[in-house]
């Protein structure tokens, strides 16, 4: 079904609706649902055009973000803590798992009921956390890990790869059966 065009004042719009503008872009993190909050006001094309090249509302927008980094470090902080605790807990007392299993009651009528119990976890498991933890504190310290490992003059290591390919450039290569 084809979009309806949106029936807008022709014209540049004030700073003031830019800003507003970009709080709800900021808070929604969608231009459609940011257009909606502006009552008719700014067409959500537009929204995204001023998100690629307006200052005034890349500028609120990057106020919004600096305004609020704080309190989304705090949350992606107790999100971490929350869930080093949660692999801490599985890594001392196993894994939880929940199995179905047919009982009888009193009256001896047939019930299903859950039996919930614990399971160490994987070698396989405790590698990948523990690789995935160590590369990541790593590279928290500024320390080389196999996630940040690169040639320590990626331009040196090209000049060496150039000077090996040139000794073979002009180089006849012969086969032979073994």
């Amino acid at each position: 079904m084809p979009r309806k065009k949106a029936s807008l004042p022709e014209g540049p719009k004030p700073d003031s609706v830019k800003r507003e503008a970009a709080m709800h872009y900021f808070m929604t993190g969608s231009s459609v649902k940011a257009a909606k909050l502006m009552g008719g006001q700014v067409a959500d094309v537009t929204i995204r055009l001023w998100n690629r090249e307006d200052v005034v509302f890349q500028n609120a927008l990057d106020q919004y973000r600096m305004d609020n980094e704080d309190y989304y470090r705090s949350e992606a902080t107790k999100i971490i803590n929350k869930g080093l605790r949660e692999l801490n807990d599985r890594l001392d007392n196993g894994e939880a798992k929940v199995e179905r299993v047919d009982d009888q009651d009193e009256d001896g009528k047939k019930v299903r009921k859950s039996l919930e119990y614990r399971v160490p976890v994987t070698a396989k498991d405790v590698s990948v956390i523990t690789g995935i933890l160590t590369d990541k504190l790593r590279v928290s310290y500024g320390q080389p890990s196999h996630i940040s490992k690169k040639a320590p003059n990626q331009e040196m290591a090209m000049d060496q790869f150039m000077e090996i390919y040139k000794k073979f450039e002009n180089k006849t290569v012969i086969e032979h059966k073994d």
